[in-house]
């Protein structure tokens, strides 16, 4: 179990990830360039990231983009 220091640099680490998802939400994203955004190796950021998040990346990224989505097709529904 990571000490509360580690922990907290995780969690930074994760935060910059979700970041980069939101602001790239409408590109392609693989596993490879987002392990990258948090210093970490694809298998570890995979654990992590779903240890944190209780959520598979690939879930959390495609929810953000049915959120945006629906975000999207709400307000111009109003126009």
């Amino acid at each position: 179990m990571p000490d509360k220091k580690c922990k907290e640099e995780y969690l930074r680490r994760i935060h910059k990830v979700q970041d980069y998802i939101e602001h790239h939400v409408g590109q392609s994203l693989t596993i490879t360039e987002l392990a990258g955004v948090a210093g970490f190796s694809k298998y570890h950021f995979s654990r992590i990231f779903q240890g944190m998040l209780h959520e598979p990346l690939a879930h959390y990224v495609n929810r953000i983009r049915m959120e945006k989505a629906m975000f999207l097709l709400a307000h111009r529904a109003g126009d």
